[in-house]
């Protein structure tokens, strides 16, 4: 009986975890940024060109690389999915590189305990399928690994150190349905409390969960916490990484910069990642971030507080990448008890169209067993347009097959 509370305790906080996962990659992806109502990018910035935004001034590339490699921090934003500013990173990346070589990148993409993969990666130990697998990439992060594989490539041959900056999702899940004073400090592991936010970080976050008024099971509160323990977590990991190689170089001379790629929500304005930092001490930071050309200009700055150091144009019309043409069968899903559990069927999906339901436990396709979501996203992308893929599930204590038919 225990053992089955705790398996329904643990499913409840997946559950509770793709929910405020949600709420938070809008906060990552979207944080102040509306249409433009005021001629798009020729007000703001360049596309490929730096600004300050707090004079709205335009400042050469060379004097922004130089200023960055000189410092301890640098935050680079981005929209997780969004792959000009994974461009833009690895850009900017290299060309401080090229400045300062004793360079450290750390990523919110992997928990903590992927670390030693991210070591195996960087002395080239490990081919990518085996990174990814290894990291367990599709369980944690879920986009799209070509997204990121030019920056952890550059890490690679570069031998430049990868350090993981994230937590563990049942931490955050707790935190979700719990809140941050009722878990346990066992459970947090290293992570201490987060500094308070700021008013101006509370707006923000209010905005985003206001979009989110359906979802009835969170509070607010607890969604602020998730928000606070992230930006905490990925500070503790900077000042940790930052403290202990700037010791290891004193007698040497050299001083390291770590750059580290996170999404826009812990970046833009200082509310996130970068007011942690400040409340352990670290103040040497630089925030630099895209700025898509579909950005509203009165958002550079809020109330005086500029969104970062330096920002740098993107254009958003381009053609869409063939990413997106990839197979989806349409669900969310999360690890199950002897399968794939299925919290969510997409309207008119392959899957909605193939009879699956929410609830389902997906158990084998086309002959494989699925022991975890990394092997349903496997078996989906590997899907021709075109073909069929039966697929087993258990619904209701019964076994049922189906076929999802992805289209030509």
């Amino acid at each position: 009986m225990n053992n089955m509370k705790q398996i329904n305790q643990t499913g409840h906080i997946l559950r509770s975890l793709a929910v405020i996962s949600v709420l938070i990659l809008s906060a990552c992806a979207n944080a102040k940024t509306i249409p433009s109502t005021t001629g798009g990018n020729s007000s703001c910035v360049e596309t490929g060109r730096w600004i300050d935004p707090q004079t709205r001034t335009y400042i050469s590339t060379n004097t922004i690389i130089k200023k960055a490699a000189r410092h301890d921090v640098v935050l680079l934003g981005e929209a997780h999915m969004n792959n000009d500013h994974h461009l833009w990173q690895l850009q900017t990346i290299a060309q401080i590189h090229s400045i300062n070589p004793d360079i450290i990148l750390g990523f919110e993409a992997f928990p903590r305990e992927a670390q030693d993969v991210l070591d195996k990666w960087i002395e080239g130990d490990l081919s990518e399928k085996e990174f990814l697998e290894q990291s367990k990439w599709n369980d944690f992060w879920k986009f799209d690994p070509d997204l990121y594989m030019p920056l952890f490539n550059f890490a690679r041959i570069n031998r430049v150190p990868m350090v993981a900056l994230n937590v563990n999702r049942l931490l955050i899940g707790k935190i979700s349905i719990n809140g941050w004073d009722n878990v346990k400090k066992s459970e947090r592991g290293d992570i201490d409390t987060p500094a308070a936010a700021s008013d101006g970080y509370i707006k923000i976050l209010e905005d985003v969960f206001g979009e989110h008024k359906d979802e009835k099971e969170f509070a607010f509160d607890r969604f602020v916490d998730v928000q606070l323990t992230w930006d905490r977590a990925f500070a503790q990991a900077i000042n940790k990484t930052i403290t202990k190689a700037l010791k290891m170089n004193q007698s040497t001379g050299k001083k390291p910069v770590m750059v580290n790629i996170i999404g826009r929500g812990h970046v833009d304005y200082g509310f996130g990642t970068a007011h942690q930092l400040r409340s352990m001490g670290v103040s040497d930071i630089m925030a630099l971030t895209p700025w898509d050309d579909f950005q509203n200009c009165d958002r550079l700055n809020d109330g005086g507080v500029a969104v970062a150091d330096a920002i740098f144009g993107i254009s958003a019309k381009i053609e869409p990448d063939k990413q997106t043409e990839k197979p989806k069968l349409g669900v969310f899903i999360e690890q199950g008890q002897g399968g794939v559990t299925v919290n969510k069927v997409a309207p008119k999906s392959v899957a909605e169209n193939a009879g699956i339901k929410s609830g389902d436990l997906l158990i084998d396709a086309a002959g494989g067993k699925l022991k975890s979501p990394t092997d349903l996203i496997n078996a989906v992308n590997s899907m021709a347009p075109g073909t069929w893929l039966p697929l087993k599930i258990i619904r209701n204590d019964k076994m049922i097959e189906v076929v999802a038919k992805f289209k030509r």
